[in-house]
């Protein structure tokens, strides 16, 4: 269940908006660069994104490969993806938290905050 956003507190918050801009683009910009891997199959099948929520890179172990199982081997890679794109989640709320501070919980509570 989500709180209610207190509007009041965007009174609060406006003096500082410029300030905020300046944060959210040294946000965008960290998460553009922290990446995250995540893998399923042991290993077989490997996803890396940045906390952006963009794939940069899918591995695919030769092993898998050999194996002719195109339906595990697209399972592998759903799965793989998921995993990743948790993980990358979970670092966007981290990298949001250290850059935007208190603000952060604010925003989390607001309607433009959704996932943080």
């Amino acid at each position: 269940m989500t709180d209610k956003f207190d509007f009041s507190q965007l009174s609060s918050m406006l003096p500082s908006m410029g300030k905020m801009q300046e944060k959210m683009k040294n946000m965008e910009s960290k998460l553009n660069k922290v990446l995250v891997t995540g893998e399923s199959g042991g290993g077989l099948v490997k996803v890396t994104a940045n906390a952006n929520l963009k794939v940069k890179e899918i591995e695919i172990d030769q092993k898998l490969q050999e194996m002719d199982d195109p339906e595990m081997m697209c399972d592998l890679i759903a799965a793989a993806v998921n995993i990743t794109l948790d993980k990358c989640k979970t670092k966007a709320q981290e990298v949001t938290v250290e850059e935007l501070g208190p603000m952060a919980s604010i925003l989390k509570n607001s309607p433009f905050g959704g996932n943080i």
